[in-house]
């Protein structure tokens, strides 16, 4: 894709952000990881998307719009904080490892199901499930370095280095593992790092955003056009490196 129709994409995301119907959506996802989700839906249009982690709505009216005609299945335990509910969601509330999706999705091709992992949970336990189904394509949001978050990513996997899991109790260390990086080999076949829109000097954590502690892709858009963008500006420090896997060809 060119510089030229980047920047028209970008302009085209904006004017549909501007539109939100959750102006405040801290705690969920912002406009980095909105503008790669959109990106990649209208370009890849699945049939189906499973949400795991709802927040506030805004993850699912981004899923209607950039698909309208999808059938969206958008799950959390917890729906308190929900402002934004969508006609064309079916809304549930228990873990997605409890529902048996081979007879909820009986009328898809499982080519045709993207799951959206924004759960906070452990990228491996995941995996295991949405492979053993059958389904190939995911986008993981919650993909943090290993220095940061609250769960294992597959960024910290792939990183060969040791990690922390970052609890309200307090940072636990762990070391790498290939154990993990061989589970991760056996269920994944490409995985794919989204760009940021822009990159900024400093993390969302404060600290210097290079690519020694951070590596990162280089953004879409330089910062000398952020004037164009204000609002995407300011919220291109909370950027955790979202990123596309496909899945292997479960083995019968």
């Amino acid at each position: 894709m060119s510089e030229k129709q980047i920047i028209n994409k970008v302009r085209e995301f904006q004017a549909l952000y501007q539109e939100r119907p959750v102006k405040d959506n801290m705690g969920g996802m912002l406009s980095p990881h909105l503008f790669n989700t959109w990106k990649y839906l209208i370009e890849t249009k699945p049939k189906v998307v499973i949400e795991s982690g709802v927040w506030k709505g805004l993850g699912t009216w981004l899923i209607e719009k950039a698909l309208p005609e999808a059938k969206i299945f958008s799950i959390d335990i917890n729906f308190s904080n929900l402002q934004y509910k969508s006609d064309q969601s079916t809304y549930l509330n228990r873990d997605i490892s409890t529902y048996d999706w081979d007879k909820m999705l009986s009328d898809y091709k499982k080519d045709d199901v993207l799951v959206f992992l924004d759960d906070h949970q452990s990228f491996l336990d995941r995996i295991a499930l949405i492979y053993d189904l059958g389904i190939k394509n995911i986008l993981y949001e919650d993909n943090y370095p290993p220095t940061q978050g609250d769960c294992l990513s597959p960024k910290k996997i792939l990183s060969f280095e040791d990690y922390v899991i970052d609890k309200p109790h307090g940072k636990t260390y762990h070391k790498f593992s290939y154990v993990d990086y061989d589970l991760f080999e056996r269920y994944v076949e490409k995985y794919e790092e989204f760009p940021p829109i822009f990159k900024l000097q400093k993390t969302r954590w404060g600290d210097d955003w290079d690519d020694v502690k951070y590596p990162t892709k280089e953004p879409w858009l330089k910062n000398t056009q952020a004037k164009e963008f204000p609002i995407l500006y300011s919220e291109a420090g909370y950027y955790t490196w979202i990123c596309f896997l496909k899945l292997r060809e479960t083995k019968k």
